[in-house]
This record gives C-alpha cells, structure tokens and sequence, in this order.
C-alpha cells in the first residue's frame, strides 16, 4: 500500500484562498468607506438643518403677524424635532461603526464632538428663536391692548 503524497499548499487552492481573501478585505474595505462616507453625508445634513435654523432665527423681525409667529413656531418644533431624531441615528450608527471597527477612536470620537457641537447649537438657535418669538408676540398684545389715540395728539399739536 502506497502513501499518496498531497502537497501542503495547492497552488490552485492558495490561489482560490488569496482571491476570496482580497475578494472579502476589498468588499470590507469598501464597506468601511461606503458607512463612512454615508455617514459624513448625514452628518452634513445635519449641519445644514442648523444652518437652515439660524438662518430663520435671523430673518424674524420683531414686528411679525401673530399668524407668522405660530407658522414659525410650528417650523422651528417640527425642524428641531427632525433635526434631533437625525442626531440620534447618527449617534446609533456611530457607535455601531466603532464597534464594528469601520472607524478608529480619533474619528468615532471626532464625529461624536461634531454631533454634540451640532445638538448644542441647534437647542441654542431653538432657545433663542423662541424667545424672540415670544418676545413678538408680547408686542403684538401690548400694541392691541393700548390704543393709540391719534385725534388727541393731532389736537395737541393744534394748539402749540
């Protein structure tokens, strides 16, 4: 009985082997880049709703119409409200990357500091849209409240 001799590496099975392997860091590779760069597009989103935020904080004037001042309002709830679930997500997905090892530590915390910068400058612009809003409104009611007698100071000009 004969040994049949079986070589230790096949160079058609190493080749296989070496494909499937470059085959799967290529797909992981390209993984990594894909979750990255899907990431940094939202992350941007993000910075652009802030950017949309103060954009409308400084356009409100304080002579605004009552109805103005609820559209706004309303905007701004319903804008910030989306703005935070996005942060969220964001947030999940980061963690998951990390741990998934898509990303190293300098990048999972440098996102997480953008995310965290974008929350405070959003709840910021939030805070102070309100109260300007507020501060409208306050206006609008004093001005309804008080009449503005005109005829007594077109007569008080009379007589000087």
């Amino acid at each position: 009985m004969g040994f049949v001799s079986i070589p230790s590496s096949s160079s058609a099975t190493e080749k296989k082997a070496s494909a499937s392997s470059r085959s799967y860091c290529h797909e992981t590779s390209a993984q990594k880049l894909h979750a990255s760069i899907s990431f940094v597009r939202c992350l941007h989103q993000a910075k652009a709703i802030v950017g949309e935020l103060e954009n409308l904080h400084h356009s409100i004037d304080v002579f605004v119409t009552p109805s103005m001042i609820s559209s706004i309002q309303a905007y701004l709830d319903t804008t910030f409200n989306k703005f935070i679930r996005l942060c969220k997500s964001l947030h999940i997905l980061l963690e998951r990357m990390y741990t998934q090892s898509y990303i190293n530590n300098n990048r999972f915390e440098s996102f997480k500091l953008d995310i965290a910068t974008e929350w405070k400058r959003a709840s910021h612009i939030r805070s102070a849209t309100t109260h300007l809003l507020h501060h409208a409104m306050t206006r609008q009611q004093l001005q309804c409240s008080s009449p503005i007698n005109h005829e007594n100071n077109d007569n008080n000009n009379d007589h000087e």
